[in-house]
């Protein structure tokens, strides 16, 4: 089996996930691996192994998910998630354009409604009037 984060297995991964997520409820934590083995077994007949792997993970679980019960809201949500934060570095990279020393007396609502502009006329290509001052 391979190994996980600070070398541990993944299905001790797995086991330690499935505890937080319940959250002490031995009875959940009991449903959540029972569905948990029945996805994997889903999983790894040999039509579904092939068919799958042209599908996103989100597309899948829209697709086939249902009857997961547990899993299925778990899932859309997590492979809802951006890969990356490039979006929200590109915000904060506005906001401190937008909040520097000068200006630091600005209602928090001004300097989101300044923040959204400038990041969308960056977004759009136009030139910033709010940045440009």
């Amino acid at each position: 089996m391979r190994e996980g984060e600070g070398g541990l297995k993944l299905s001790e991964l797995r086991d330690a996930d499935i505890a937080s997520l319940a959250d002490g409820d031995t009875a959940w934590a009991a449903q959540q691996e029972a569905q948990l083995s029945e996805f994997l077994a889903f999983a790894a007949q040999p039509a579904r192994a092939d068919s799958s792997r042209r599908l996103h993970p989100r597309s899948w679980w829209r697709l086939f998910g249902e009857r997961f019960v547990l899993w299925h809201p778990i899932c859309l949500r997590l492979f809802s998630f951006p890969a990356a934060a490039a979006g929200g570095k590109r915000a904060f990279k506005r906001l401190h354009q937008v909040r520097t020393t000068p200006r630091n007396r600005l209602s928090p609502q001004l300097v989101d409604q300044l923040t959204r502009i400038a990041f969308n006329n960056a977004q759009l290509r136009r030139p910033d009037p709010v940045t440009s001052i």
